[in-house]
């Protein structure tokens, strides 16, 4: 410096070029203060000082060195001075090998520029409510997708955990996030206490009883949402986190700029447990959208996730926060904050006037320090509200959401006890907010829980394009059944909740078979249902007036397999019941398929039976070997009226036990048997069968003795009378 001023002296007044070189000192002292502290400026800069130290970090990187010879494939080469222009020639990235933290031997700039930006946004957050905050990270990518890489790095601490616990707002990305990390939620239904829509603490602990904390990856709870819904209870979860050691993760998505929000993630880390939480960069420092910042209560985590990221990321975000901080200055951001609460008040103040001018109300949400609900009771624009959300929208009001009731409470879907059920899905179930032509995918659970009732299955049909709910209740219940659709052109969600209600019907026979020519959506038809029922009603079980389907199931829901040949039908297993006895024509038709009832595989075409020809005359091709008559049981539990083996009678299916302490596990005593005549046919027979075997091999060498003896005598005889010849 010192040389360059004697330079300049030889060139004119050396008073004038000493005040220039005081004023470039000033500036090159703030780029040496924000290096040492690497804490946010007090007071912003001017644009010269920001372009100035931006000038020297590009000039640390090596696409700009004046004798650099680039030859590799990632060498930040730029095809039109615009874009070089726009990125201040920063052209490397950030990141290395997978870790957006890594320092480039190319870029030790851009590496600079991403170590400051990381250090100022750490000193922002500490500075607007969270001290105990210890690192963070500017992730090239919105709130949804860092909230995925948490999820994420959190699978490889908890690999056999499957479930994401979260409370529900109504967010899309916060949905698709979980999904996308490969996880199931369990949405937790929010309690509605006034107007305010809080945390439903209870359910999380029952869930976490219910599904297993091992089995859980973490609780994913929420700061900033929209009017009715307050921030969830982040100190509790907390604490429930530290007490079952289950993650938590928070998603402070728009939640910087309010300090209840920070207040509580700070009060949260000290009372239990908080992994991370992220915020979103567009949102609270007024940046482009395209970066979240991922912050922390522990380094090592926060390096962690920052390593699960692949490969290097674009460095546009961290550049675009750094440079807004070094305008703003801390005092700068702390203004906006202000004028932020200021403005939320006058909003409020103002729409509370226009709502008691339309006869409506404000919606007292006092947690919820971000957003405002107002009440449209009295607003009817052709019978849909949602239509002042547009009309707001062509005026020149953007950010406004309008949520349309139609005030309509719904009835639950009635089914019984030993009935099928059967219940479609389709597109126009969702509202209208679905197009008819979308191909959608639809997910149904119990309503807060990751799964079905266990006798519960889903399906769906490509010909049709619907999904199918079926199966056969076993107990009066109540519950509810939420159905996501997925959109498979954008991904969008949407929700749906159908109610149930189960009750009592009685059965006590029921006829069990197997159509191999048939699917199970393909056996919903109401025309192949009306054709089986009148086969049994009218050929094979007459006189019985109540005579219905008990049960519809697919061989791989009871256990079965899945035909070798993808051409070939899976096949359907179906029952008949009613409260009437069997007729004489199921009798004889049980005794015909008995010698090919135990048959492993079955033949599949096998014309065995005399009623063969109603079910081919309806195109039903029956499984005789699966054909089953199923008897009531007495108090003993053996079969009143059975005429064949036990396990001919044992059915496909049976219910969940609920209450293991009631089984009568020794449903059947156990015989005695007398060894009498094993003993019997063991010993004596066959000792009476060796005596007289004995006795006839006796007999007989006795009477070869005897026959020796007198062939012996007459030979003598005869000898003696020769010689006496032959003397004469």
């Amino acid at each position: 410096m010192e040389q360059s001023i004697r330079c300049i002296s030889k060139l004119m007044s050396k008073t004038y070029v000493q005040q220039s070189f005081d004023a470039i000192t000033s500036r090159e002292n703030q780029i040496r203060h924000l290096l040492e502290q690497r804490k946010c400026p007090e007071n912003g800069w001017d644009d010269i000082t920001i372009e100035l130290l931006l000038q020297r970090i590009a000039l640390m990187d090596s696409n700009n060195f004046p004798k650099n010879c680039s030859v590799g494939e990632r060498e930040a080469r730029f095809a039109y001075e615009k874009v070089a222009l726009r990125h201040y020639r920063l052209g490397h990235g950030i990141g290395r090998s997978g870790d957006l933290n890594e320092v480039q031997p190319k870029a030790a700039g851009s590496s600079l520029l991403n170590i400051l930006t990381n250090q100022l946004v750490l000193d922002v957050l500490q500075n607007c409510g969270v001290p105990n905050a210890k690192a963070c990270f500017i992730a090239p990518m919105a709130t949804g997708m860092s909230l995925t890489l948490c999820l994420l790095t959190l699978r490889h601490k908890r690999p056999n955990a499957k479930y994401v616990i979260w409370p529900r707002i109504d967010q899309k990305s916060c949905f698709k996030c979980i999904q996308t990390a490969g996880f199931q939620v369990i949405v937790i239904e929010n309690k509605l206490i006034g107007d305010s829509l809080v945390t439903n603490l209870e359910e999380i602990e029952n869930q976490i009883k219910t599904v297993g904390k091992e089995n859980i990856v973490c609780i994913l709870s929420t700061t900033s949402s929209f009017a009715p819904k307050v921030p969830d209870s982040i100190e509790e979860i907390a604490l429930i986190c530290s007490q079952e050691n289950i993650p938590h993760i928070v998603n402070n998505a728009y939640g910087v700029q309010s300090s209840k929000c920070m207040h509580l993630i700070e009060q949260a880390s000290r009372k239990g447990r908080v992994d991370a939480f992220v915020q979103s960069c567009d949102k609270n420092f007024l940046v482009p959208v395209g970066g979240a910042i991922i912050a922390g209560f522990n380094e090592s985590l926060i390096r962690e996730i920052s390593k699960t990221y692949p490969g290097r990321a674009s460095a546009t975000s961290s550049l675009d926060v750094f440079l807004t901080l070094l305008h703003l200055g801390l005092n700068g951001y702390r203004n906006l904050l202000d004028s932020r609460k200021e403005m939320i008040q006058y909003l409020k103040n103002e729409l509370q006037i226009l709502a008691e001018k339309f006869g409506e109300r404000i919606l007292q949400t006092p947690a919820n320090r971000i957003s405002i609900g107002m009440t449209l009771d009295n607003f009817k624009v052709d019978g849909n509200a949602t239509e002042i959300g547009s009309m707001l929208f062509l005026r020149g009001i953007s950010g406004a959401r309008v949520v349309s009731s139609d005030g309509k409470r719904k009835e639950p879907v009635l089914l019984h006890t030993t009935q099928a059920f059967y219940f479609p899905i389709v597109n126009k179930d969702f509202g209208g907010a679905l197009r008819s032509d979308v191909v959608a995918e639809f997910q149904a659970s119990i309503e807060g829980l990751p799964d079905l009732p266990k006798w519960m299955f889903y399906r769906y049909a490509n010909s049709s394009r619907k999904g199918i709910l079926y199966g056969s209740p076993v107990s009066p219940d109540n519950f509810s059944i939420e159905i996501i659709a997925i959109d498979t052109n954008n991904y969008d969600t949407f929700r749906h909740a159908v109610k149930f209600e189960v009750v009592e019907k009685e059965t006590k026979y029921e006829v069990e078979m197997k159509f191999i020519s048939l699917n199970v959506e393909e056996m919903f038809d109401e025309a192949k249902i009306k054709d089986v029922l009148e086969i049994f009603s009218d050929r094979l079980w007459i006189g019985s007036d109540n005579i219905y389907v008990t049960l519809i199931a697919a061989p791989s829901d009871v256990g079965g397999r899945l035909p070798i040949d993808p051409k070939d039908k899976e096949g359907v297993f179906i029952r008949i019941g009613s409260t009437n006895v069997f007729s004489q024509d199921l009798l004889d038709l049980e005794r015909e398929v008995e010698r090919i009832k135990n048959r492993n595989p079955c033949p599949r075409k096998y014309k065995a039976t005399t009623a063969e020809y109603l079910f081919r005359s309806k195109d039903f091709y029956p499984d005789w070997c699966s054909f089953r008559l199923i008897r009531p049981l007495d108090s003993n539990g053996e079969s009143s009226e059975s005429t064949i083996s036990e396990a001919s009678t044992t059915p496909i299916y049976k219910p969940p036990v609920e209450n293991y302490d009631n089984i009568n596990w020794r449903s059947k005593p156990f015989p005695n048997r007398d060894y009498t005549l094993d003993i019997m046919y063991s010993f004596v027979i066959p000792s009476i069968m060796g005596i007289m075997v004995i006795s006839s091999l006796s007999c007989l060498l006795f009477h070869r003795e005897n026959l020796e003896k007198q062939t012996q005598e007459m030979s003598a005889s005869q000898t003696e009378k020769y010689n006496s010849i032959q003397r004469a």
